[in-house]
């Protein structure tokens, strides 16, 4: 059937010599009779060439004609010579993804194409462009895979550089490396063919593999056809527009530059503060809801002091807030929250979840720390607190390094040294290359891919890691665009040119490691001065040392006197940065992904979706005489274009999800046709608007949210919203949040006197228990706040995890909230939690030693931010039971305890247990 189907679509003479080269192809010997014009090209031509011929190429693929084949698709080779189960092409017509439409080829066309690959995709005699010559973009991937390593531009063992031809015909200390022409007389094919190179016995420290025979018979072909260079411009898509992304794919809404809309009519008896209402309430009206009234103050003061700092709010406060009869009362409280140092550690915690940060390198288990993470993380909390505006924030971390000359300085100063400290930015995810057995090329490569996941998930709101194997399925992102990136941080991030992620030491810029030591001066200096302290110190004790060999005694004293002044010595400071290094090794497009299946070469450029309506990608030195590329710095000046469709939308909509629990897109990530639609699109456009035109400021837009109407709204919920707005999609009401992890464990702390707010400096330590828990180390004061802790990847804080800290993988673009068993047994049962509630405890009786009273309502203060409860005295009665009992368990353990000392230890321990309660309640664990 399926042939007869396929002649229909040939004239006479092509269906009798269709059903003559199917009946040879049948007989004896038919794999040596499969031939290209004969029973191949009918197929291609009756069934492919509709969509993938001369007219029409979707793909970038022409079936239509030999050249067509050879050249593949914008993906790559589609034909695997010898290997029909890896080539493209069989895959997807066998899984009957193509033909999409129309008749599919049928089972015996599939296998003449199968027989055909197997004997090599050979080409008839007569048919054109019968074979390329190789040229040195079919070698140079070859070399810098297998050779680079020792020759390349880190080092060039025996002077011997061979990432060029001139450079190989150059040669080192034994000469030329390859005579072109004559592959029998070039050093580089003896030494490989001998397996002297590279050397067998450095392969795994080195993390390269010998070369594969196929890759050494294109190495001696390539040589022996005259070493053949040719000019290849590469793919950049800046000057035309992309064949592969059509009007109809740009002609989506995220894709489209925000314009400021209209501020809608609404009902004049609602409650609008800010244009913000009248956008929600214009939707609401549509359903014949309104808003709600606003929340009373207590619940406002605790809900804008988690929302901003992350902390609950001192009773004394609340009360000053409750008691202002101000008319902006309300908007001072914001505007005093906004100032507090506390802010930029909780929301310098949500810039930190989407760069993936650790204070580790995570995927082996040595996990080895990271020991200068914290700069980049003290950076966030400066930049927030300082309310950078946010164009200049994503510059310094995408480019800080090519925005002034930091080498050619006599002082680095505190900015200079942030402009690098910021690029850590894209050096925070997990990454295993410090060994040599984690450390290879495609190892390298998921290390890159990390960070283009990173950059575009956190700043773009694109899905750009699924184009690294093949065109984004949903999205107009072909494959291309992909390396298009990777070949934007190469000058940075060459995994040719790889940096391991440790510390080198010395001011070793030079010699392979990820580290610089451009602190600030004045840090330098100070650190200068110490070591030169500690050496004297040093230098006086081994003298005295020397001095008293007779004394065994005083020796023994003194030489522990010289290990405690060693052990003041302190590493030298450096900073884990990414920077340009000048031209990088070429990218090539990976078919399929696969490192050895490189394809075209590629340019440096932004997505080709959004290559119209902005100003051109056009990279160039960032000074006068500089070695460095520019490209990243191009990135970072396009996408902070005032116009540009994502950055301003991505990041207002992810503001918008901390302050209501949801996104106006709810998809944090995926501004694409596979993500979400937003809820209210003219809102989301004119927030951004709003939010360039006042100077990329994150505070102004806190401000203008936290004020609004919509914001101020109570948590309550009637059945009426339930009808209408069951999910709230619409903010008929203040959603019900619960504590994030850090928050929880912060505000544990402040109610029990026992948080220390020391900022910034080096992480705490954490230590995995015997019991197999893993805590914080406190210090003199008490314990820092959860952002200050160590991130550890292999020890990860347990309360913590117990309450959805993400694991960055690599990084968490949105947090997730559960409730799960084990949180309530560990607010329950933890020794810690019990510590800490015996003392506030201790806390409250010091404050009110005589007033029971005062003592519980303070409690409830403390833990729920409400100055009167209603549940006063069922607390009060809980607490007469629990002193009952604990009188007699102290009366019965030690009987020499008087009646006094009884009471105090037994109402301690009582209320104690009052405020276990309230750490373990609703209103503490959950935001109205």
């Amino acid at each position: 059937m399926g042939c007869r189907l396929l002649l229909q679509s040939f004239g006479l003479s092509g269906r009798i010599a269709f059903v003559l080269s199917c009946l040879v192809a049948c007989s004896a010997g038919a794999e040596e009779s499969v031939r290209y014009s004969v029973h191949i090209r009918p197929i291609l031509q009756g069934k492919c060439v509709r969509c993938h011929g001369e007219a029409t190429q979707k793909a970038e693929l022409n079936l239509a004609d030999a050249a067509g084949i050879r050249r593949g698709s914008e993906g790559g080779d589609i034909f695997k010579s010898g290997a029909p189960d890896d080539s493209r092409l069989l895959e997807v017509l066998t899984d009957g993804e193509m033909p999409p439409e129309g008749d599919p080829l049928t089972p015996e066309e599939i296998d003449l194409i199968r027989i055909w690959i197997e004997q090599g995709v050979k080409f008839d005699a007569d048919t054109p462009n019968n074979e390329e010559v190789l040229n040195q973009h079919d070698v140079i991937p070859i070399l810098l895979l297998r050779c680079a390593t020792c020759h390349g531009r880190q080092t060039q063992e025996a002077g011997l550089d061979l990432r060029t031809k001139a450079a190989m015909l150059k040669g080192g200390k034994s000469g030329p490396a390859m005579v072109p022409g004559d592959p029998s007389e070039s050093l580089l094919i003896k030494r490989i063919q001998s397996e002297e190179m590279p050397p067998r016995d450095k392969l795994a420290s080195h993390s390269v593999k010998p070369v594969e025979p196929q890759e050494l018979e294109v190495l001696t072909r390539w040589i022996s056809e005259g070493a053949r260079e040719i000019d290849v411009a590469p793919d950049l898509a800046i000057d035309e527009r992309d064949p592969l992304v059509s009007e109809e794919d740009r002609d989506f809404w995220s894709l489209k530059s925000p314009v400021r809309s209209t501020v809608p009519s609404v009902s004049p008896v609602q409650n609008v503060g800010n244009p913000i209402d009248a956008f929600v309430l214009h939707r609401l009206e549509e359903v014949g809801l309104g808003l709600v009234p606003d929340a009373e103050r207590e619940v406002l003061m605790r809900r804008a002091h988690f929302d901003l700092l992350g902390l609950p709010p001192r009773p004394e406060d609340v009360r000053r807030f409750v008691s202002d009869t101000r008319a902006d009362a309300y908007e001072r409280l914001i505007d005093r929250l906004l100032a507090s140092p506390h802010y930029g550690e909780r929301w310098g915690q949500y810039w930190l979840d989407l760069a993936g940060y650790a204070d580790s390198e995570g995927v082996q288990h040595s996990d080895p720390v990271r020991p200068f993470a914290y700069r980049y993380r003290d950076y966030v909390i400066r930049s927030f607190n300082v309310d950078k505006p946010y164009d200049v924030f994503l510059t310094e971390q995408i480019a800080g390094d090519e925005l002034a000359d930091y080498e050619h300085v006599e002082t680095i100063t505190p900015e200079l040294a942030d402009n690098l400290i910021a690029t850590g930015f894209l050096r925070m995810s997990a990454d295993g290359t410090f060994a040599g057995i984690t450390g290879f090329v495609p190892d390298r490569l998921d290390v890159i891919d990390d960070q283009i996941r990173i950059l575009t998930s956190s700043v773009m709101g694109l899905t750009m890691r699924c184009a690294r194997c093949h065109s984004h399925k949903f999205d107009p992102i072909p494959q291309r665009d992909y390396y298009r990136l990777t070949a934007l941080l190469k000058p940075a991030m060459d995994e040719h040119d790889w940096l391991k992620p440790t510390a080198g030491g010395n001011g070793n810029v030079t010699g392979g490691h990820r580290y610089l030591p451009y602190v600030s001066t004045d840090e330098r200096k100070a650190w200068e001065a110490h070591e030169q302290a500690v050496a004297t110190e040093i230098e006086g004790l081994q003298a005295k040392l020397d001095s008293c060999k007779d004394d065994e005694e005083l020796t023994k004293q003194v030489e522990q006197e010289i290990e405690a002044a060693k052990s003041k010595r302190q590493p030298e400071p450096l900073v884990r940065a990414l920077w340009d290094r000048g031209e990088p090794s070429p990218t090539y497009l990976l078919r399929r992904g696969d490192y050895l299946q490189p394809g075209r070469l590629m340019g440096p450029g932004v997505p080709s979706l959004l290559s119209t309506g902005l100003e051109p990608f056009q990279p160039e030195p960032p000074w006068p005489g500089s070695t460095k590329t520019g490209y990243r710095l191009a990135l970072a000046r396009w996408l902070t274009l005032p116009n540009h469709p994502l950055t301003s939308r991505v990041i207002v909509n992810r503001i918008w999800r901390h302050h209501f629990g949801r996104g106006i897109v709810e998809t944090l990530d995926d501004f694409g046709r596979a993500g979400a639609r937003p809820t209210h699109p003219e809102l989301l456009d004119w927030l951004s608007v709003e939010f360039v035109e006042n100077g990329w400021s994150i505070k102004q837009l806190h401000r203008l949210i936290m004020t609004s109407a919509t914001y101020r709204q109570s948590s309550v919920v009637t059945s009426e919203q339930l009808r209408l707005d069951p999910e709230n999609q619409l903010l008929s009401r203040m959603p019900l949040r619960r504590l994030e992890a850090e928050a929880l464990r912060d505000s544990l702390l402040a109610v029990a006197g026992r948080l220390d707010l020391t900022p910034c400096g080096p992480a705490d330590g954490v230590e995995a228990r015997g019991d197999g828990l893993v805590t914080s180390v406190s210090g003199p004061a008490g314990w820092r706040r959860s952002i200050y802790v160590q991130k550890r990847r292999t020890q990860r804080l347990t309360i913590l995890d117990e309450f959805d800290r993400p694991r960055m993988s690599p990084n968490c673009v949105d947090r997730r909230s559960s409730t799960v068993a084990p949180q309530a047994l560990h607010l329950m049962n933890n020794a810690m939690i019990h510590e800490l509630s015996l003392s506030l405890s201790d806390r409250l009786i010091a404050q009110w030693p005589d007033d029971e009273q005062k003592q519980l309502e303070q409690l409830i203060a403390m833990t729920t931010g409400n100055l009167s409860s209603p549940d006063l005295p069922v607390v009060r009665d809980s607490l007469r039971q629990f002193e009952a009992e604990w009188q007699s368990r102290l009366s019965a353990d030690d009987p020499s305890l008087t009646p006094d000392l009884l009471a105090q230890q037994a109402h301690r321990s009582a209320l104690g247990n009052v405020c276990h309660a309230f750490m373990n309640s609703d209103s503490f664990l959950y935001i109205d």
